[in-house]
């Protein structure tokens, strides 16, 4: 798969990237591998979509994203998005006020100041 999940154990963060088109497939598989990090766990999780291509997604589609975000997010948990497409953040931005939320949600332009918000510091 070309998007990748990782978990950098120093930093407490499990990163997220997304590269080129992105389908309900890849969702359910990059959710499927974030699962694998987070069974039970609280994680700060980072996830970089700024080499993502704009998704096409029809209603079904974010339907169906929507039940796999809810399932591999924990109360109380934090993630950032860093984005900068202006049509995939104003989509994410969207997405985002229509969904369930359990965790606070905060969409950067860059990885420094994403991670320092997610850290709890001022950036």
């Amino acid at each position: 798969m070309k998007h990748e999940v990782w978990l950098d154990k120093d930093k407490g963060v499990l990163y997220v990237r997304y590269m080129g088109d992105i389908t309900v497939v890849d969702y359910s598989e990059v959710s499927d591998r974030v699962l694998a990090f987070t069974p039970e766990q609280r994680l700060l999780t980072l996830v970089d979509m700024s080499q993502a291509k704009v998704p096409k997604l029809d209603r079904k589609a974010r339907e169906a994203i929507d039940e796999r975000v809810q399932a591999v997010l924990h109360d109380n948990a934090r993630a950032a998005i860093i984005i900068t497409s202006p049509v995939i953040r104003m989509m994410t931005k969207i997405f985002l006020g229509t969904v369930r939320q359990k965790v606070e949600t905060r969409i950067f332009a860059d990885a420094e100041e994403a991670l320092a918000w997610l850290k709890g510091e001022k950036p």
